[in-house]
């Protein structure tokens, strides 16, 4: 779970075209702009009924356009 504050997702166009790398785009997006970033726990509990949709080796090469774009950027800060 993900909660952004409204300056982030103002000043941030989202590049990503769906999907869960979305959250890591705007993560990593953040985090090099400065914004602080941290983790609440949270509770989860597993599916119990259908099948998931998550597909790792198609969304794979999504996820790692943002993070290599976070090592490429991260030592400009």
């Amino acid at each position: 779970f993900r909660l952004y504050r409204r300056a982030v997702l103002q000043r941030f166009p989202i590049e990503s075209d769906g999907g869960f790398e979305i959250a890591m785009e705007l993560t990593v997006k953040a985090y090099i702009a400065g914004f602080k970033v941290g983790e609440v726990p949270t509770g989860w509990e597993d599916r119990v009924a259908g099948q998931s949709n998550f597909k790792m080796w198609t969304w794979m090469p999504k996820y790692l356009r943002w993070y290599f774009y976070l090592l490429k950027n991260h030592w400009v800060r």
